[in-house]
């Protein structure tokens, strides 16, 4: 965990002082609000109907590309298990680079939409099987997604979103997640 400030914040420094090309954009920062479900894929225990909730952060780079920081949780049933944990949720924070597609003037396309890779920290909590006792398992991993916006006005500053993501981490109980997020976003 020590290291993981530093470094987050060296990128979020950088993402502020690397020369980037908005203009062509129409924007500099993206904000968003997502809400969706998800689980975890290597336990059929709890599906995939678990209320998952996300907020973004991203910078632009260059032309298409973008630096972006997610924050979310994903909120598992008081009934469900995860290997030896019941009553299971799992924070995240992942740092992503992003390359987006812009719809061609003329091309009847409306929705921009991008992938993204990235590494992140995830903490997974919950009560031990064997004596009850709240536990916790942390870990570094990989997330990787796809993405897209809806512009909702004229601006084209506000949007539907919705994304679709896979996150892998070296956690004992799970290992393996994914999630289906809509929401807002706002660019300025």
């Amino acid at each position: 965990m020590k290291r993981i400030i530093p470094v987050t914040t060296l990128l979020l420094v950088a993402s502020f002082v690397i020369p980037r090309s908005a203009e062509a954009q129409g924007y500099t920062f993206t904000v968003n609000g997502l809400l969706g479900v998800g689980g975890s894929i290597d336990e059929t225990d709890p599906g995939f109907g678990n209320l998952n909730w996300q907020l973004g952060f991203s910078n632009v780079l260059e032309e298409r590309t973008h630096f972006g920081i997610r924050v979310g949780g994903l909120e598992f049933g008081s009934k469900d298990r995860l290997g030896d944990l019941t009553n299971p949720d799992l924070k995240y924070i992942t740092l992503a680079g992003e390359y987006r597609e812009r719809p061609a003037a003329g091309s009847g396309r409306f929705m921009e939409t991008g992938v993204f890779l990235g590494l992140g920290y995830y903490q997974l909590n919950g009560d031990s099987i064997e004596d009850g006792q709240n536990e916790s398992q942390k870990s570094l991993g990989l997330t990787v997604g796809v993405t897209g916006d809806l512009p909702l006005n004229r601006k084209r500053n506000v949007a539907l979103r919705v994304e679709l993501q896979g996150h892998w981490a070296d956690l004992e109980a799970a290992s393996l997640f994914a999630m289906a997020q809509v929401g807002i976003s706002y660019r300025f």
